[in-house]
């Protein structure tokens, strides 16, 4: 009872992924050489076919007109509404009523001309034209076949074959709409990873220009000289913010890798000695000898618990960064003594924290810790592969 219905359903969902196949556009290329080349080479063996072989020679008229508006539309398949194409499918079916049954054949000229436009419909044309060129193609055409040879298997045979020519057009143009959006979702990827360098760099950066001016507003009245000293360290870590904001710029504008160029390989520059709650760096600091994807893992954790201990972390008196760079993972702990609040709560931080570290094959644990403290633990496997660079959008134009 169940078959019809699903079975229904199936054919639904695939007429769907059709007509969203049909409905993303393709780019062709203008004719180029060999277009003209595979036209002269049809034309030349339809030619030869349609020589009627009588003394005195000559050739077939409906064949040779046929055989002519098929190859001329050859070049222009994928530029071109299928004008050319529709002359000849109109051309064969006159020429069939017009002739006797022995004086009027589809030559292997006019066929492989008609199949390559066919293809192309398919393969690069908008859906409408691909529903009128089609539609035209696989009722005329079987129909013309019917008419001269007067046999219904015939007609039959001619609309499978042309109907598998449509096919392989449509599922080739589905395999490419398949590429594309692999693409799409890699620069999805690739923008969601973006945000989480933005989110850590400009979070961190601008927090510790509000602790600074909180700072010189609370010692303004009472010592203007430490007011301007705090003013001083203002515009230096906005300057910070402004170099790596142009690096991230930069990134947008190259293919290099992303977590190359934003992250720094040394956790030793979260070390600011102007802000309160101090941060104190111990173990292996220096993150350039581990991949870039885990090292920029590594320093963008630490930098935004960091700032999260310096927002919600109320009454902290220090901030513990501690790196171990094993032979086979790299531990990162990051612990203060502060009341937490509402740190841990919403927000992207965490969230990108883990993404970061989960992608790597690590994880990730965030929680109170012994002594009243709270920490946050990060393991990565030390070798990490590359992941691979995500394929370009390439030119239809060089897809035959």
């Amino acid at each position: 009872m169940t078959f019809f219905p699903s079975r229904r359903l199936w054919v639904k969902r695939r007429f769907n992924d059709i007509q969203t196949t049909l409905a993303v556009a393709q780019n062709g290329s203008p004719p180029r050489r060999v277009d003209w080349l595979f036209a002269g080479l049809f034309f030349l063996l339809g030619l030869g076919e349609t020589l009627d072989g009588v003394p005195g020679g000559g050739v077939r008229f409906w064949e040779l007109v046929v055989l002519a508006a098929a190859c001329a539309a050859v070049p222009f398949r994928r530029t071109r509404p299928p004008y050319l194409f529709l002359i000849a499918i109109a051309l064969l079916f006159v020429g069939s009523i017009a002739t006797p049954n022995t004086d009027f054949e589809l030559t292997g000229g006019t066929f492989l001309a008609l199949a390559f436009v066919s293809y192309a419909l398919c393969r690069w044309r908008p859906a409408s034209e691909v529903y009128l060129g089609v539609g035209v193609l696989v009722v005329v055409e079987p129909i013309t076949e019917v008419i001269r040879l007067g046999a219904v298997g015939d007609g039959i045979g001619s609309f499978t074959l042309w109907a598998a020519v449509v096919a392989v057009g449509v599922l080739m143009r589905y395999r490419r709409v398949l590429q594309l959006n692999q693409v799409e979702q890699a620069r999805l990827s690739e923008r969601n990873v973006l945000a989480r360098e933005l989110h850590d760099s400009v979070a961190h950066y601008v927090s510790a220009i509000a602790v600074q001016a909180q700072a010189a507003q609370y010692v303004a009245q009472h010592n203007p000289e430490a007011a301007v000293r705090a003013m001083a360290d203002v515009e230096q870590t906005a300057n910070k913010a402004i170099d790596e904001m142009q690096r991230m710029v930069g990134v947008l504008r190259t293919t290099d890798d992303i977590a190359r160029r934003v992250a720094s390989t040394s956790l030793l520059d979260l070390a600011d000695s102007a802000l309160r709650p101090a941060v104190a760096v111990s173990g292996d600091h220096d993150l350039s000898g581990l991949a870039p994807a885990v090292a920029a893992a590594m320093y963008r954790v630490a930098q935004e618990s960091v700032t999260n201990a310096r927002k919600h972390a109320r009454s902290a008196t220090f901030i513990q960064v501690n790196c171990s760079i094993g032979h086979s993972e790299v531990v990162l702990q990051v612990t203060n003594d502060g009341v937490t609040g509402s740190f841990g709560r919403g927000g992207y931080g965490l969230v990108g924290m883990e993404e970061r570290v989960r992608s790597l094959g690590g994880d990730l644990v965030v929680g109170p810790a012994p002594h009243n403290t709270w920490s946050v633990v990060a393991r990565v496997p030390r070798d990490v592969a590359r992941p691979s660079t995500p394929p370009s959008r390439g030119d239809d134009r060089n897809v035959r």
